[in-house]
């Protein structure tokens, strides 16, 4: 099943959902359901972090600021809420809900398990974006891909870092594996989300390519071209055509 379709299906379960009361514990949770979420609060503050670093390198450039304000804040938020939910200790204890970080706190993971991984992600990140607007444009891109596999499979840190053993990799956690509908209902809404923010820099990084298109990062460019065409088909002209099969 590729991205778009789970993406789709998971806007249906989100509006089947919400209106049926789910209690649960952490005792309903499988392992892999656990690594997920301790995983997936430190992603969306890495999503953050990244695009207020990138506001402030690119200015002028109002798409990193809004996504980070307006959407990133919140599904990191949405973690937590999860988290507490669940009975998880939370991995990022200084990255408050509602609340914008302070400078000396952006970038810097405390996460329990990942921090190493984030950490090494987000100088990556920052690095290459720092070459220039349109780098930096592509930077959002790919953390909205990555962010897509995530939020649908346990990502290959997970054997690297997790102490406790784990379902074989990709369907060992995330939208593809969980049986829990809170969990289905909160990452199907990060999953719609994800696929907005690559519209949103997809919209961008076009009008600055030059005789060129858009090439898949981290997804298949089959995968890419059915989001854009699915949530932004007035875009579709910036993605490179799939290859034939």
């Amino acid at each position: 099943m590729n991205t778009m379709t789970k993406i789709l299906i998971a806007v249906t379960i989100v509006t089947a959902v919400l209106s049926v009361p789910v209690v649960a514990t952490a005792g309903n949770l499988t392992e892999a359901d656990k690594a997920h979420l301790i995983f997936m609060r430190s992603e969306e503050k890495l999503a953050r972090d990244v695009y207020l670093t990138l506001a402030e390198i690119y200015p002028n450039q109002p798409v990193f600021l809004s996504i980070a304000t307006k959407a990133e804040q919140t599904h990191t938020d949405k973690m937590l809420d999860m988290l507490i939910k669940f009975k998880i200790e939370d991995p990022e204890p200084s990255t408050e809900p509602d609340n914008l970080p302070p400078e000396n706190q952006i970038g810097v993971f405390e996460n329990y398990y990942f921090a190493e991984y984030f950490t090494y992600k987000f100088e990556g990140l920052i690095s290459t974006a720092s070459r220039g607007e349109l780098e930096a444009l592509n930077v959002g891109a790919l953390i909205e891909e990555l962010d897509m596999s995530d939020i649908n499979y346990c990502n290959a840190a997970f054997y690297e870092y997790y102490p406790k053993e784990l379902p074989p990799y990709p369907d060992c956690g995330g939208l593809s594996a969980t049986e829990i509908r809170s969990l289905i209902n909160s990452l199907g809404n990060l999953l719609a989300g994800s696929a907005n923010h690559l519209c949103a820099f997809i919209s961008q990084i076009g009008p600055i390519m030059v005789e060129k298109c858009y090439k898949a990062q981290y997804l298949g460019q089959q995968e890419v071209w059915d989001i854009i065409n699915a949530q932004c088909i007035e875009f579709i002209g910036y993605i490179c055509t799939p290859p034939a099969e």
